[in-house]
C-alpha cells in the first residue's frame, strides 16, 4: 500500500518542478469549495469468515468487481493560502455474481451454486490537504490524507436464499489522496482525484435456513456468517466544484 502512495508522491514532485506560463487568470486562493464527484473502485474483497480459529478459513477471502457511486466534499482554507481541511462522503454499491459456493449432502455428494453479492458504503473522511505551489493560477495539484469511518452493509444470495443482517459495526482507518484541479472561471473547477485507503467494516448476517433440498437430499451450508467487507481498490473521482 505504501509503496504505491511513495511513487505517487515521487511522481508528483517529478511534475512540481516543470515550469508553466504565467495564466491570464488572476486567481486568488479559496476560502471554501463545494464539490460533487463521480467515483469508481477498482475492487473489493470479503473475508469470508474473520471470527474462525482455524487459521487457513480465517484469512480466506472472496474478490468482488468493482463498482461505481457518488459522493460531494466540502473544503474550507485554513492558516495559509495552500492549506485546507476537507470533509467528504460518498455511497458506492457493488454487485457481483462471479464466485461460487459449495453446498454438501455428505463427503461425497456435493452442489456448485452461484453467488450474488452485493455490497455498499458510505464513508466520512477527514483530509488534511497542501496545494503543490507554483504550478500555474488555473492548474493545481494537491497532496493529502485523513482519517475515515467507514459504514456499509452486505447481501449474499444463493440459489433462492438471501441473508439478512444482523449488525454491522464500522471501523476506522486511514486514507491518502492527491489529484488535480483545473479553474475554468474564478469560481467553477474540474477536479480529477485519486485516494488510496483501507475501508472496512463487519457485517454479520443469517439466512432463514441451513439446507436445500434438491432431487431428495438435503444440502447443507452454514447460516450465519461473520464477514470482513475491503473497499481498498483505487478510488478514482471525477468532479465539478464551485469555488468561494
Amino acid at each position: 500500500m505504501f509503496t504505491r502512495h511513495t511513487i505517487l508522491v515521487v511522481f508528483i514532485i517529478g511534475i512540481w518542478k516543470v515550469s508553466y506560463p504565467q495564466s491570464f487568470l488572476d486567481i486568488k486562493p479559496d476560502n471554501f469549495q463545494l464539490a460533487v464527484f463521480g467515483n469508481y473502485v477498482t475492487s473489493a474483497e470479503i473475508e469470508i469468515n474473520p471470527l474462525t480459529s482455524n487459521s487457513i478459513d480465517r484469512f480466506s477471502s472472496e474478490e468482488i468487481n468493482g463498482g461505481f457511486g457518488v459522493g460531494f466534499s466540502v473544503k474550507k482554507r485554513i492558516f495559509l493560502d495552500n492549506f485546507y481541511i476537507s470533509l467528504s462522503t460518498e455511497y458506492i454499491k457493488i454487485n457481483d455474481d462471479q464466485n461460487a459456493q459449495y453446498i454438501y449432502n455428505n463427503d461425497t455428494n456435493y452442489l456448485k451454486v452461484r453467488v450474488y453479492e452485493t455490497i455498499w458504503m458510505v464513508p466520512v473522511e477527514l483530509s488534511f490537504i497542501f496545494d503543490v505551489p507554483s504550478i500555474a493560477d488555473e492548474l493545481k495539484i494537491y497532496l493529502g490524507g485523513g482519517l475515515g469511518i467507514y459504514f456499509g452493509d452486505r447481501k449474499r444470495r444463493i440459489i433462492n436464499f438471501e441473508t439478512e443482517t444482523l449488525s454491522t459495526s464500522p471501523k476506522l482507518n486511514l486514507q491518502v489522496l492527491c489529484g488535480m484541479e483545473y479553474k475554468f472561471s474564478k469560481n467553477i473547477s474540474a477536479i480529477l482525484q485519486f485516494n488510496f485507503r483501507d475501508a472496512q467494516f463487519n457485517v454479520h448476517n443469517r439466512y432463514a435456513t441451513d439446507r436445500f433440498v434438491y432431487q431428495g437430499y438435503d444440502y447443507f451450508f452454514e447460516q450465519d456468517m461473520h464477514s470482513k467487507i475491503y473497499f481498498d481498490g483505487l478510488k478514482i473521482c471525477l468532479g465539478l466544484s464551485y469555488n468561494f
